[in-house]
């Protein structure tokens, strides 16, 4: 599976600000959570159907720019945190 995040949008002022104020000063935006809940929303998905019908998946998260620095976190949130009641907890695995 690949997630692919859009970059900043140049033409969209309203946009580019709230980049700006997530990447360039590393605040909490609202992308953020939909970026996360979608792409753990997908895991769930798929790790259902791995158990289901016993098939093996791999995860990449690719962009640039904003898109990348969203790749980044929600690669981070797939593997160690997930979401409860609309909140990101971290994981406990079990061994």
């Amino acid at each position: 599976m690949v997630f692919a995040h859009r970059g900043a949008n140049i033409k969209n002022i309203g946009a580019l600000v709230t980049d700006v104020k997530g990447v360039l000063f590393n605040n909490y935006v609202n992308q953020i959570r939909s970026a996360s809940t979608f792409a753990n929303n997908v895991v769930a998905v798929l790790q259902e159907r791995e158990q289901e019908e016993k098939f093996c998946f791999e995860l990449f998260f690719t962009d640039h720019s904003l898109g990348g620095w969203l790749a980044q976190i929600t690669a981070f949130t797939t593997e160690y945190l997930e979401e409860k009641e609309g909140t990101f907890l971290k994981k406990w695995k079990r061994e």
